[in-house]
């Protein structure tokens, strides 16, 4: 078998590996991992400004970390929509 018929083969294989999964399916496991990603979030930056208070209240990279954070979180919260 040559390597484009492999390929194919391959492709044609993981369309329907994908295919066993359902929409919910995918969607409940995604939501989990988004869930898990927020409480990280809040742990990081609790962290964060544990150690602006401790030891960074002069460091001007902190503040800069954080506004790049709200950049991220504001692009976030308007790709979701109202």
């Amino acid at each position: 078998m040559d390597d484009k018929k492999v390929a194919a083969e391959l492709l044609k294989l993981a369309k329907s590996l994908a295919a066993e999964e359902s929409a919910k399916e995918v969607y409940e496991k995604r939501e989990k991992d988004v869930e898990k990603l927020i409480k990280k979030l809040v742990i990081k930056l609790n962290k964060m400004t544990g150690d602006f208070k401790k030891e960074g209240s002069n460091d001007w990279g902190y503040p800069g970390s954080m506004g790049h954070v709200k950049e991220l979180l504001t692009d976030l919260n308007d790709f979701l929509g109202d």
